[in-house]
């Protein structure tokens, strides 16, 4: 057993000890205890002390530095009337602390990208609470405690409590815009604002959140969430709000981090776990999804990419309104099985779908969808609202609305669809499409046949085809719109291949991308065949699974072969 003791200089704090520390007794003390059974290399981690409100403002002057909380603040510490009260800066309390936003990128010269001053290294909480902040800037971006912490930047083991915040765009009660890192924190308190607003952080971009949570009242028009209002290509794990207590525009909404009471309540009891096997049975590697209480469960086990689900029977939504698992990050099979019924009407929520956000490298597989009526901000999509991963040999049907990136299968893709197919009808303000309304990704011998209307780039199968793949794919839907409208594909500077849309069916003669064909073309196995497809054509109610795509020759359109016939 060996003494360690950290010597702090004047000015600075002891944040943790670092390197191979399992064997320390405690990590978070400077004088501690370790016991040594081989050869150990420990480092320790210092950072500016930060002791009232004067220091804590002062860090907006030094973003590139790393601090330490040394106790809590509250309205009794030193500079709180000048700072962070409700009658500081002439009524606007608190100033975040950094900014930044986005000015486009490589595809539109001269704007730069990410641009501003942003806390770059980290801020430790030391467990230590942050009380009372108020902050009345409605019509400031970026707002929180933290305005914004970028990639590299960490906020660590901190609480924030009773707190009133109000902003315009990206606001939250700890961090505005995260890049960065959010670990071990909390926050509770009154969030308002415009768009991307959320509890904990207002727009989650690239960054991680985890092992955090949020209690209070969140009021926006757009992107409005109880832990997080947006989420772009980030990482939620094991954060949460409970649903049963926080309120979203005055309704309970489930959104990403939505859990209810009992499981909250057990969350925190357990010091932030859940136990899975607990509530799902395993067999093969997946947890089996039996009936919708056990579909329910994906709401304390989505966020995790360790974990795989398989559907053993259809489901029925139909008594659960505004239902839906907003975060998955682990795979979902569903054997084949139908999810139906599924209902959602809050147009200030984004990312809807059976999915919300469906994160990297995840497979949805062998599921089908029947939707009575989806209404989200944006990125809505019968099977996934934002898809990331890999969708293949699903469908939906049913009808699907909101504002932009709007598809009847996905919203927003980034990831792969491969052999699945929509029928839903389709409604949006601007890329809207039959199965994807924007492809970032790859859509490969899928097609959908459902009417699609919009206002800007809307296409029978992707309304907005950003420098994505569509291959050995069709259309056969009514196509309505303003402006960048097409048979296929509103608008592209992707690559369309192998892919085809009815000029009859769908009223437009044009499509960036793909080759229009009349209804009876459509239907004869001579059009795709001479296309490269991997096509057959088959008797009536007969499938043959050794092609991709079955027909019936003058009868029907190109199916897949997994489909069920009658």
């Amino acid at each position: 057993m060996v003494s360690l003791a950290a010597e702090v200089e004047e000015g600075y704090g002891f944040a943790k000890w670092t390197g191979d520390v399992d064997s320390i007794a405690d990590i978070n003390g400077a004088s501690t205890t370790i016991t040594m059974n081989g050869d150990y290399t420990i480092g320790a981690d210092f950072g500016i002390g930060i002791y009232d409100w004067y220091d804590l403002d002062a860090i907006r002057d030094s973003l590139g530095s790393s601090y330490v909380l040394m106790n809590d603040l509250d309205s009794t510490s030193a500079g709180y009337a000048e700072l962070a009260s409700p009658a500081a800066d002439q009524g606007r309390g608190w100033m975040p602390i950094g900014y930044g936003y986005w000015e486009g990128g490589e595809e539109y010269p001269g704007q730069g990208g990410w641009v501003g001053e942003i806390l770059e290294e980290t801020f430790y909480g030391q467990d230590h609470v942050i009380r009372d902040l108020f902050i009345d800037r409605p019509n400031k971006d970026v707002v929180g405690l933290f305005g914004c912490v970028d990639d590299g930047g960490i906020v660590e083991h901190l609480g924030i409590v009773n707190i009133e915040v109000s902003g315009h765009q990206h606001v939250g009660g700890l961090v505005g815009w995260n890049r960065g890192t959010v670990l071990d924190c909390y926050c509770s308190g009154n969030m308002d604002g415009d768009q991307c607003v959320g509890g904990l952080v207002g727009n989650a971009f690239g960054g991680t959140v985890s092992n955090s949570y949020f209690a209070g009242s969140v009021n926006g028009h757009r992107d409005v969430g109880g832990l997080v209002g947006s989420i772009d290509s980030s990482t939620v794990s094991n954060s949460y709000y409970n649903y049963d207590e926080v309120l979203i525009n005055g309704h309970n909404v489930v959104t990403i981090g939505a859990l209810f009471a009992k499981d909250f309540e057990q969350w925190q009891v357990d010091e932030k776990s859940l136990d899975i096997d607990e509530r799902l049975s395993q067999e093969n590697g997946y947890y089996v999804i039996n009936d919708v209480d056990d579909f329910k469960e994906l709401l304390a086990f989505g966020q995790d990419t360790s974990l795989r689900f398989s559907l053993r029977n259809d489901l029925d939504l139909a008594s659960d309104p505004n239902f839906f698992i907003p975060y998955l990050a682990g795979d979902f099979d569903g054997n084949g099985h139908k999810i139906s019924g599924l209902s959602f009407t809050f147009n200030f929520v984004a990312h809807v779908g059976l999915f919300g956000y469906v994160d990297f490298g995840v497979t949805i597989n062998h599921v089908g969808v029947a939707v009575m009526m989806i209404t989200g901000a944006y990125c809505s999509g019968a099977v996934a609202g934002w898809n990331n991963g890999n969708v293949n040999n699903s469908y939906s049907v049913g009808n699907v609305a909101g504002n932009a990136h709007v598809g009847g299968l996905v919203g927003f893709h980034g990831g792969t669809v491969s052999n699945s197919y929509s029928i839903c009808s389709v409604t949006g303000s601007g890329t809207v499409g039959g199965l994807v309304g924007r492809n970032e990704g790859t859509v490969s011998n899928s097609y959908s046949t459902g009417g699609v209307t919009g206002g800007w780039m809307v296409g029978g199968l992707v309304g907005q085809n950003w420098k994505g793949t569509v291959s050995n794919s069709y259309s056969g839907g009514s196509v309505a719109g303003v402006e960048y409208v097409g048979g296929l594909v509103g608008w592209s500077n992707g690559t369309v291949d192998n892919s085809l849309w009815n000029t009859q069916t769908s009223g437009q003669a044009t499509s960036a991308g793909g080759t229009g064909k009349t209804t009876a073309a459509m239907k004869s196995l001579a059009t795709f065949s001479g296309a490269g497809w991997n096509i057959t054509a088959v008797a009536p109610g007969v499938t043959n699974p050794a092609y991709t795509w079955n027909i019936v020759e003058g009868e029907t359109y190109p199916f897949l072969s997994w489909q069920p016939v009658s």
